[in-house]
């Protein structure tokens, strides 16, 4: 049997892929070692011949499913289930894998993890840099020694992977930089979180949201840089950009809590800020802020009867008399221990910071923005505001005056 199950998707890319295939021929690990499986969602092209003239050469599986659109994750899902290897890799075409990019992946499987590997070229919703003509003839170690110091050339996410010495955990949400480009999981834990999710039928987000399935499931996310590739330029779909801030909509309505919230909240407003130092942030926040008991606060609020209250940052407690007032209240705090308590009495809740709760517009009569998101404040003042005002007629801001 294999030690390794590498997927390729692919769609009428033919030539790319004869570019991939190359390099994991060129693997040094023993051939029996390795077992390739292309997953084709219905290329017109000549992809079926382009596989069988490596039949060969690799331990090769072919698996085609007709177009009917956008179907990545069924694709890889399908091929998945061809995979004879312990652990299975999905790795794009028009990918150069260097030759020790498989035993790379197999020595990061030494302790349980889910691997995400360094890509150069990679930008993922632009079109890559150009190489000329020589360049791109050249092999992946080659292309690297080329270019490897040209800034152009690093991966999109180098400048996240630097902040934390390209040790992926210690990162706030290693997930949202799981791109399905080049990554490796047991075969197992792939199948134990359901592969990946085929709701998503357009491109973007449908690795992230596996990557925050696995994180959930106890599995850390590592990076490995000895696993490389090259991503070889080719044009992207100019909808790519807006898909994938759908589909990262559609990972927040599935898992909503306040990392994937602020993660999308950034990606959807094209904010500057990247998704590791806010998440960081967010962390840091939470811990400081687990003491903080806004009680009092809250006992100052006297809604008449039957108002309907939203209270951004509930904290661990909220006064006894709003079981009996007459008035119904939603909670939401970004910390799960103090919501849990704080929903002790039948209150709605939600696990949730208050940049994008997902409620409805003018759904209460009146929202409270404690001192829990003070420590948040500087950053996302206006975006709260707009949040609260959006969901509410009224908006109180209980460590400011009323607004």
């Amino acid at each position: 049997m294999p030690d390794l199950t590498v997927v390729i998707p692919t769609f009428n890319r033919a030539a790319l892929l004869r570019r991939t295939l190359d390099t994991l021929v060129a693997q040094r690990l023993p051939a029996q070692s390795l077992e390739v499986v292309v997953a084709d969602d219905g290329s017109s092209d000549d992809t079926a011949e382009v596989v069988q003239s490596y039949q060969n050469r690799l331990q090769l599986h072919y698996h085609f499913q007709d177009d009917l659109g956008f179907r990545a994750g069924a694709a890889r899902n399908d091929v998945a289930k061809l995979a004879t290897a312990p652990i299975v890799a999905f790795l794009d075409d028009g990918a150069l894998a260097n030759p020790d990019y498989a035993r790379a992946h197999l020595d990061a499987h030494r302790e349980r993890a889910a691997v995400m590997a360094y890509v150069y070229g990679y930008a993922p919703v632009k079109n890559t840099r150009t190489l000329d003509d020589e360049v791109m003839s050249l092999d992946p170690v080659a292309i690297v020694e080329h270019l490897g110091k040209d800034l152009t050339f690093r991966d999109a996410r180098h400048y996240e992977f630097k902040m934390v010495d390209f040790d992926a955990t210690r990162m706030a949400a290693p997930w949202y930089l799981f791109w399905s480009g080049n990554i490796s999981m047991r075969t197992d834990d792939f199948w134990a979180v359901g592969g990946f999710d085929e709701d998503f039928r357009s491109w973007g987000a449908e690795d992230v949201e596996l990557g925050y399935r696995l994180t959930e499931f106890g599995i850390p996310i590592v990076l490995s840089r000895d696993a490389w590739s090259v991503e070889l330029p080719h044009e992207r779909d100019a909808n790519n950009a807006v898909t994938s801030t759908t589909n990262m909509q559609l990972v927040l309505d599935k898992h909503p809590a306040p990392i994937v919230e602020l993660c999308t909240f950034l990606l959807l407003t094209d904010h500057p800020m990247l998704p590791e130092d806010a998440g960081r942030r967010l962390l840091s926040w939470t811990r400081r802020s687990r003491k903080l008991d806004v009680l009092a606060e809250l006992e100052a609020i006297t809604p008449s009867a039957l108002r309907r209250v939203a209270v951004f940052g509930c904290g661990g407690a909220v006064p006894a008399s709003w079981a009996t007032g007459g008035s119904s209240y939603t909670l939401l705090d970004f910390d799960l221990d103090l919501l849990t308590r704080a929903r002790r009495d039948g209150h709605a809740g939600r696990h949730a910071l208050g940049l994008r709760t997902g409620l409805p517009d003018k759904a209460f009569d009146l929202v409270v923005i404690t001192s829990r998101l003070r420590g948040l404040w500087e950053l996302w003042e206006k975006n709260l505001l707009q949040e609260a005002q959006r969901i509410g007629h009224e908006v109180r801001v209980a460590f400011r005056d009323s607004r």
